[in-house]
């Protein structure tokens, strides 16, 4: 079939057939999705199959002019049956928990996030089309050339390969007396510090970020905190330092060459990568409501001193949490990750000074052609991800999810009763900062019938 999204990008053993979905309705326009963005192709060859992968690519390829002209008819086209290793995750539909009597009435979502394969391709390709050097790592997601196909068009294209931005962690900052005196005006009762490690803490975001935890998954927890004592929780996503596993694949070794007599044991080779995991010293500063030792106040210090605790997967050690003892000491060689709402003037900027960037591509006969085309926000967040400024680390980060139907009730999945709907993550640019503003610290979730993301 030809696809827009497909979860066997991911895992070709999937038994499930791709997703063909335009999203037709207006998004938040510094989200990163593929609503936003510019793409060369909009419609893959994603096969049940690697044998009919040739007659699919042909397709695709017919379809390619039909799309670009808008005479193509495209036809919503979701899975009916499901494997069962598909997971999906509770997203709550509602941005005030206040207006509910109980947690139990709160409304959730069970959605399935597939990539957007148009989205994962423009990244794979643009970081060599705007005549500067990329700041993007690639990846191996698939090693043998045998089973491209089995994931669809996208990978087959791209060699096996993917890329990514790459947060990067700015050094440490002198703080000054001044420094201090701004935090120190702006602590108040209703912040409440957590600190932990956290092990093989999963940094990879959406695939085509890494370096960070994910907003999508700090914001999860945060609503699971939330739940637990029925209060509105805003968050701030700090780090103090983040140290990244090589991913790695385990295989057993029964070939002649194992001259050990082991030949159950397990041997570990550098592969295929497609999670990033790390330890990551994690600071969360968060803001409730709550009054100072009013009872909900106590209920999530106790809740996050006593629990057992797993965030973004990685299990959490040495936790500690600060609320009436905080003090601006405590921001000492912290980075916090902000939304683009901190620096919307860098972003309007760049539209300001780019009406038309110059692109230079590479066709199938190994020609190069260049043209110019309006830019959108990935453009721009490669060109920030591109910035050196002190002190600062341009990046983009998973922060939500856009529906790609309506929810309804689906048998055949983990959805625990709730209906459920298939989504594209979403990404939006950040910078990770050693600098300390209040006004733009925290992250907040949005809400509505197409989208739940955070800004």
């Amino acid at each position: 079939m030809l696809a827009t999204h497909n979860l066997k990008f991911l895992d070709l053993t999937l038994k499930m057939k791709g997703i063909q979905k335009v999203i037709d309705f207006d998004v938040n326009e510094n989200l990163i999705c593929s609503k936003n963005i510019q793409m060369r192709q909009l419609l893959w060859a994603c096969p049940s199959n690697a044998a009919e992968i040739r007659i699919w690519r042909d397709e695709s390829a017919k379809a390619l002019p039909m799309v670009e002209n808008g005479t193509f008819q495209f036809e919503e086209q979701f899975p009916t049956s499901f494997d069962g290793h598909v997971k999906s995750v509770l997203v709550p539909t509602v941005d005030n928990i206040d207006l509910y009597e109980s947690k139990d009435d709160l409304p959730y979502v069970a959605t399935t996030p597939v990539p957007s394969l148009g989205l994962v391709h423009e990244v794979y390709k643009r970081g060599f089309e705007t005549g500067t050097p990329n700041h993007l790592v690639k990846h191996m997601l698939q090693l043998n050339a045998m089973s491209l196909s089995n994931h669809g068009e996208t990978l087959l294209m791209q060699s096996g390969q993917y890329r990514a931005f790459n947060q990067h962690i700015p050094r440490k900052k002198y703080i000054t007396q001044d420094d201090f005196d701004y935090i120190n005006e702006n602590l108040d009762g209703s912040l409440i510090m957590f600190t932990a490690r956290v092990e093989n803490m999963n940094i990879n975001s959406g695939l085509i970020a890494e370096g960070m935890p994910s907003v999508t998954s700090i914001g999860g927890f945060v609503h699971m905190l939330e739940r637990e004592t029925f209060q509105n929780i805003n968050f701030a996503i700090g780090v103090k330092s983040v140290q990244i596993h090589e991913g790695k694949k385990r295989y057993v070794d029964q070939s002649r060459k194992n001259k050990t007599n082991a030949k159950n044991v397990l041997s570990s080779v550098r592969g295929t990568v497609n999670e990033t995991t790390g330890t990551v010293e994690l600071v969360l500063l968060l803001k409730t409501n709550s009054l100072p030792g009013s009872d909900k106040a106590k209920a999530l210090i106790h809740y996050l001193e006593t629990k057992r605790l797993r965030i973004a997967g990685g299990s959490v050690w040495d936790q500690f949490v600060m609320a009436e003892n905080l003090d601006e000491y405590q921001f000492i060689d912290v980075k916090w990750l902000y939304s683009p709402a901190s620096f919307q003037d860098k972003i309007d900027q760049y539209f300001a000074d780019n009406e038309q960037i110059k692109v230079i591509q590479t066709t199938k006969e190994n020609e190069k052609v260049s043209f110019e085309r309006k830019p959108d926000i990935l453009d721009c967040a490669i060109k920030l991800n591109q910035t050196f400024e002190k002190g600062k680390a341009f990046s983009i980060n998973s922060n939500g999810y856009i529906f790609l139907e309506e929810p309804k009730e689906r048998n055949g999945l983990r959805t625990n009763g709730y209906n459920h709907a298939f989504s594209e993550v979403c990404f939006c640019p950040v910078v990770v900062s050693n600098d300390v503003d209040f006004s733009h610290l925290f992250w907040k979730r949005h809400s509505d019938q197409n989208s739940v993301y955070w800004l």
